[in-house]
């Protein structure tokens, strides 16, 4: 119909533009692109072509094109909140991809006309990102300030603070945020607020599920048609899985699925990747590409095309690895291409998707008693829900201390958790444990400049120097594995635990303590460590964890027996052992599609310990 309306008039610009919104929904981004810049070719003042526009450069990575888009938008209109919120997406992601020029800060003076502040490009490389991570944060406020209602914007206000560790202003834009999530929630609207910042900030599995049940419900458009699946015959052939995701690549999912199709079994299953992510030609990638049955890429296919595509290939059950994480497609869930849909590993929490049947997930992260807070009928792994590459490389040489800037004799606690994670509680605990041993010092990752410069004012403040603070930079994954083994414990977060980090900490053989915390988030590590055999490193609070870090730092002997414990657990845990793993996933599935062949609906499923292949295939697919 839009195109329809701009062969007709040709020279009239809100047909462009509403033919490039149809078009942008539609996945066709550079076809959106093109429509809107027709409409701003016609009237270059039109701040909605030009806010559309820098929305569809953004999704394609084109982040320079689309800043000047927003600026030029916020020219046309000074008080267009997508615009000033977009800008400051754009100039996040900008950031996070090392760009390292100068940025200018949106604000707004008393009379309402754009004030423009360059941050200069001068002083030391550490100075300049630590500039560019403050304009992020400045770019939000200023959002979020100009737009008090906006919930977008003082959601990724509040979660920049919290990347770049600002605890200050933080408790602030939280409250801030908590009252427009809770009055979108009284509406009963999605909530400005993603689902995945609710859950890093709110331990409720209640009120989790309402979010996410919000925004799931938005996903799914009112005018899109599911599809809809014949009962399958009695023909017998393997089931047809479908493995939907943006992160096959170098990305901590691409990380911890890398070994799981090398291990399907191939009499019973059939697997295809459908990926939507960035190829960034990775092992990680080629890997997947080596294993699957098929790989078909989705990125410039549209949600409709790209369910079809999945519908036509007749997949029996569609596995979606990332939820409600940024860069997810659950559009494509929405329409129902496969007739029976599974959530697993991305998200850590439900969904809240009536087009999502099952997710995988263990007792642990997951206990029954808080099975109604979880949309999807849960299937419990006997062990972990993570799975891990039991064919991790760890670089085989061995990196000094004095090469990591460690000093050679002191107790190493580490952490490489993103700076997200760590919140004022879960500092106060490290904190507390530096200052009781004695010269000890803490490795943390070096990645938002802000947050090194915060950590270490707020290290001096709760008595320890911040000198002991040291930051390791980003190296190739086997090096950092190998490096990692320097470390003597691992102190895990709180309300978001190390997920991938903390299985990445246990196979290089480092004991991580954790705190047991109440929903799904902050239960991971917990889970990952009784998987290991380690489940005397879970605590139950920061007493006390902070009471057995310290004895433990006392403790050489003690470190040393975790040590070995974990040596031995490579090869017999069930953290560590990826064919297992992959069997009790199959031994779900086929009891999924048992149940969906007899014509039963989603119930929770218990998946024994072992092989999985005691499951009886009594009506195969067809």
């Amino acid at each position: 119909m839009t195109r329809r309306v701009v062969e007709q008039w040709p020279e009239h610009a809100r047909g462009h533009c509403t033919h490039g919104v149809s078009l942008f929904h539609l996945n066709r981004l550079e076809n959106a692109a093109a429509a809107f810049r027709q409409a701003i070719a016609i009237d270059d003042g039109y701040a909605n072509a030009l806010c559309n526009l820098g929305s569809a450069l953004h999704r394609l990575e084109k982040y320079g094109e689309a800043e000047n888009a927003y600026r030029r938008a916020l020219k046309a209109d000074p008080n267009y909140k997508l615009a000033r919120t977009g800008l400051a997406a754009t100039l996040q992601e900008s950031r996070k991809r090392g760009v390292t020029i100068a940025k200018i800060n949106i604000t707004l003076s008393a009379g309402g006309k754009p004030q423009i502040k360059t941050v200069q490009a001068t002083g030391s490389y550490e100075e300049r990102r630590r500039a560019e991570a403050q304009d992020v944060i400045d770019a939000f406020r200023s959002a979020s300030e100009n737009a008090p209602e906006d919930g977008l914007a003082a959601a990724q206000l509040y979660f920049e603070l919290r990347h770049a560790c600002d605890w200050q202003e933080m408790p602030e834009a939280e409250a801030r945020l908590d009252a427009l999530t809770r009055a979108a929630v009284a509406r009963d609207e999605a909530p400005g607020e993603h689902a995945f910042i609710h859950i890093s900030r709110v331990e409720d599995t209640a009120q989790n599920l309402t979010v996410a049940r919000l925004h799931a419900r938005a996903v799914a458009r009112r005018d899109a048609r599911p599809f809809t699946h014949t009962h399958p015959d009695d023909n017998p052939r393997p089931i047809r899985l479908g493995y939907l995701s943006a992160d096959f690549r170098d990305h901590a999912i691409g990380h911890l699925i890398a070994g799981l199709f090398d291990h399907h079994d191939r009499a019973r299953f059939e697997v295809t990747a459908y990926s939507h992510g960035d190829d960034d030609e990775s092992a990680f990638r080629q890997r997947v590409l080596d294993s699957a049955d098929r790989f078909v890429d989705l990125r410039e296919v549209s949600d409709e095309a790209a369910a079809q595509r999945i519908f036509d290939d007749k997949i029996d059950i569609l596995v979606d690895l990332s939820g409600q994480i940024r860069g997810h497609r659950l559009e494509i869930m929405a329409l129902r291409p496969a007739p029976i849909q599974v959530a697993y590993i991305g998200f850590p929490g439900s969904n809240g998707a009536e087009y999502i049947d099952y997710m995988f997930t263990d007792q642990t992260v997951t206990p029954t008693d808080r099975a109604d807070d979880y949309s999807e009928a849960p299937a419990y792994l006997p062990h972990c829900y993570l799975i891990t590459d039991d064919a991790q490389p760890i670089a085989e040489t061995a990196p000094s201390r004095a090469e990591n800037d460690l000093p050679p004799d002191s107790v190493v606690f580490c952490s490489f958790n993103q700076g997200f994670k760590i919140t004022p509680d879960v500092f106060d605990a490290w904190c507390s444990v530096m200052r009781n041993v004695e010269d000890s010092v803490l490795w943390l990752l070096e990645k938002n400049p802000l947050a090194q410069y915060n950590l270490r004012r707020e290290a001096e403040a709760r008595g320890v120097a911040s000198n002991r603070l040291i930051f390791a930079r980003r190296i190739p994954k086997p090096e950092h594995m190998a490096r990692t083994q320097l470390a003597d414990l691992a102190l895990d977060t709180g309300i978001y635990t190390g997920h991938v980090t903390t299985c990445d900490m246990l196979w290089a053989g480092v004991p991580v303590i954790t705190r047991l915390g109440n929903h799904f988030a902050s239960r991971v590590s917990a889970s990952a460590l009784r998987a290991a055999g380690l489940p005397e490193l879970i605590t139950d609070g920061w007493p006390e964890f902070i009471k057995l870090a310290t004895r433990l730092s006392d403790d050489t002997d003690a470190r040393s027996a975790l040590r070995a414990k974990l040596a031995a657990a490579r090869d017999t845990a069930p953290l560590f052992d990826t064919a297992r793993s992959v069997r009790a996933l199959e031994f779900g599935f086929i009891e999924m599609w048992r149940r969906h062949c007899s014509g039963e609906a989603p119930r929770p499923i218990d998946i024994p310990d072992g092989d999985g292949r005691a499951a009886s295939l009594s009506r195969t697919p067809g």
